[in-house]
């Protein structure tokens, strides 16, 4: 649904699937990140997201580079920028040791976004 555009499904569907699972650190962490960097404004809830992915990270035990990328994105929808470029930048360093590329090249274009004060939006 996601990429498909459908947000707004995508997200009643995952809010019912955290319904069904409360502790499962992965839809914490998908509805988190997609209330964080949803393209439509009126979809996003900062709040929401950073209370799911400082859970999920919680869960995780702050090692997985995912989930910290996730928190980033939540920190900064709630303008505290700083810690979001704390917590890219602590992704990026597990994202590098894991030799994930794509991951690490993500966090590198997200972190400076962070350091000047904006938020990440996912393209349409």
């Amino acid at each position: 649904m996601l990429q498909q555009g459908r947000t707004e499904e995508a997200i009643i569907n995952i809010q019912k699937a955290l319904e069904l699972q409360p502790a499962d650190a992965s839809v914490q962490n998908t509805l988190a990140w997609v209330l964080a960097t949803a393209p439509q404004s009126s979809l996003r809830n900062g709040a929401r997201a950073l209370e799911l992915a400082t859970k999920a990270n919680q869960s995780a035990g702050g090692n997985d580079p995912n989930i910290l990328r996730t928190l980033a994105a939540a920190y900064a929808g709630t303008g505290k920028f700083a810690d979001a470029a704390r917590s890219g930048r602590n992704a990026l360093q597990l994202a590098e040791a894991l030799s994930n590329a794509g991951l690490a090249n993500a966090l590198r274009r997200e972190i400076k976004l962070y350091e000047a004060d904006h938020r990440f939006e996912e393209v349409r």
